[in-house]
């Protein structure tokens, strides 16, 4: 896996500090926590070589450290929170990240995720598993300027609590080995993105708030819808001992937004490869308008969310990929894509660097 990290949001890249830690409520916020897991990142690093980081609108940077700002929240958690409280919740998706990779094939096909297996001889199980992904999705909503729902706290300190949102396994393999450049498209990235919608009306919490977390094939939508828009039932990754993985192109076109912009760079790299040649802005200009065709990309124009429309539909619509409006649009969107600069495989990191920046990073900026 290489690392390259494409952040495009309306603020300084290294967080947003807040004072009070959003969950305990009590002490400080003095701790970051990473959008990308360290332990992640640091396997990277002893694999391949120094990472880049990648933000729209900013420019690279070498990472000379898993450590750097550049690749933390803000200052949202307090010690105890980012350390001790959280730690089974980090213990149980190193654990389910080493086991998918280690079943790497065989989750090509399955449809049912096994828990009981995939935890078993560990400490931990699912529901420790979901509340680490809940938790980077409260990082995200601090990040975002909005404040932290009660009800995802409340999921957070009691394991035996009913979800409160959806959390959901899905697979996207992508570009395989074969038609993936190894460098701005990677099989084993690691990605996240995330859409919000509204802030409620006297409160500063979200309406609703989506992220997918990507660990190369396997990811992890969760989604959080605030009262009255909240779906009767809700399926999450907590419950029973066994849950379904979704194809994202044929079962959650509904979010095709959180998508978007991977899909957008992984047809524009295997369009690329195809003509054996450097693309023109002009050709990924084309490229873009023709995927922007795409009917869950046409944007749509709806601001609030009428009690007509189905909340899928609503958040699908809310969600906006134009860094201009964030917070005042009532959206925000970030994408990590994990590329070693160290180690390309078919062009060196500085054409990588320029490939990005010349023919893709224009396009994503107008989306």
């Amino acid at each position: 896996m290489r690392l390259l990290v494409a952040a495009r949001e309306g603020k300084l890249l290294g967080g947003l500090d807040v004072k009070i830690c959003w969950w305990c409520g009590i002490n400080p916020a003095s701790s970051r926590e990473h959008r990308i897991k360290r332990s992640r990142l640091e396997a990277e690093t002893s694999s391949g070589g120094p990472l880049t980081y990648f933000a729209a609108g900013f420019r690279p940077t070498t990472l000379r450290s898993t450590d750097a700002q550049a690749v933390k929240f803000g200052k949202t958690l307090c010690q105890r929170c980012n350390s001790t409280r959280s730690q089974p919740f980090d213990a149980a998706y190193d654990h389910f990240v080493g086991w998918t990779k280690a079943n790497r094939e065989r989750l090509r096909t399955v449809t049912h995720i096994d828990w009981s297996e995939v935890f078993a001889e560990t400490n931990y199980d699912n529901r420790h598993l979901a509340r680490y992904y809940v938790k980077n999705m409260c990082c995200r909503i601090v990040d975002s300027g909005a404040d932290v729902p009660k009800q995802l706290v409340t999921f957070l300190d009691d394991l035996d609590a009913e979800s409160p949102l959806g959390v959901i396994m899905y697979r996207d393999y992508g570009p395989d080995e074969v038609t993936s450049d190894g460098v701005l498209s990677d099989p084993f990235a690691s990605r996240t993105s995330q859409g919000s919608g509204e802030l409620l009306e006297n409160t500063n919490e979200p309406s609703a708030f989506f992220t997918i977390i990507e660990d190369g094939f396997i990811g992890c939508l969760v989604g959080y819808y605030a009262p009255p828009y909240r779906p009767a039932s809700q399926e999450s990754i907590s419950r029973g001992t066994r849950s379904p993985i979704y194809e994202p192109k044929r079962q959650l076109m509904w979010a095709a937004p959180l998508f978007r912009d991977k899909w957008f760079l992984e047809h524009v790299i295997q369009e690329k490869q195809r003509l054996g040649r450097d693309l023109s802005e002009e050709e990924v200009q084309g490229i873009a308008d023709s995927f922007n065709s795409i009917p869950p990309f046409v944007p749509l124009a709806i601001d609030n969310p009428p009690s007509t429309v189905d909340p899928l539909d609503w958040l699908t619509a809310q969600v906006s990929f134009n860094p201009a409006s964030h917070l005042a649009g009532g959206s925000v969107s970030k994408f990590d894509f994990p590329v070693h600069a160290s180690r390309p495989k078919r062009f060196s990191p500085r054409q990588a660097l320029l490939l990005l920046i010349q023919q893709v990073r224009k396009v994503l900026m107008r989306l």
